[in-house]
């Protein structure tokens, strides 16, 4: 599964933030800041931060902020766009950092993209070890609801290089895409799995964080929590 994830994001990395660029980050951090009330300078990382959109609008907002990811063609387009930010490869399940952090964000469902429960735990005990006491953890997800309104139905979207055309099927608490994508004159089939995650609350006590804000739109969950 994670081989899956890797190798779609290592095929449309060079056009990540086109296809992207209907999500608002800037109601994402906007939306983080109203939550958390972090003071600026404070220290964040971005985990499964992509090619760095959301890490270099924290850090222009005033925050020390470095970007993890595990893809390494994710992270170059990142290297590239923003060389004054520090940027790492590591798994968001098996991560670890030198000094504790006031807070750690997650942006655009980067915990479905787990392949199961098992591996969320883990990523969770990695981000609570990596929290100061008191350190915050803001994040978004899909929900159950979200996925079942996918189902079957045909999705595209157009890079500045890529088409893509996908579809979505689920089974039980996986729901699987089947990506179709034309570059240049190539044509590449990919599938990938998203976790249905249908209790993130007991998951989170269960790791030791406190859930401090919860909010639905448009599908999506947004959480706040502490340590």
């Amino acid at each position: 599964m994670a081989n899956s994830t890797d190798n779609l994001y290592a095929v449309i990395a060079e056009d990540y933030g086109q296809l992207m660029n209907h999500f608002d980050y800037e109601a994402w951090a906007a939306r983080f800041e109203a939550v958390t009330k972090i003071s600026h300078g404070a220290s964040i990382l971005d985990v499964a931060c992509g090619t760095g959109t959301l890490t270099a609008l924290l850090a222009m907002r005033g925050y020390t902020v470095s970007g993890m990811d595990i893809s390494e063609n994710m992270l170059t387009a990142a290297k590239q766009a923003y060389p004054q930010i520090i940027w790492q490869q590591q798994s968001i399940e098996n991560f670890s950092v030198d000094t504790q952090l006031d807070a750690i964000v997650c942006c655009l469902d980067g915990l479905n993209h787990l392949p199961d429960i098992e591996t969320l735990r883990c990523a969770l005990c990695c981000i609570k070890n990596a929290l100061k006491p008191g350190g915050i953890f803001f994040f978004d997800m899909l929900t159950p609801d979200h996925y079942s309104s996918l189902e079957n139905k045909l999705f595209s979207s157009k890079g500045k290089s890529m088409r893509l055309k996908w579809t979505c099927h689920i089974n039980e608490d996986i729901c699987r895409y089947d990506f179709i994508i034309k570059h240049k004159r190539t044509k590449t089939k990919l599938s990938q799995q998203q976790l249905i995650i249908r209790d993130i609350d007991t998951e989170l006590t269960r790791a030791g964080f406190s859930v401090v804000s919860s909010e639905h739109e448009n599908g999506r969950r947004y959480i706040g929590c502490v340590v």
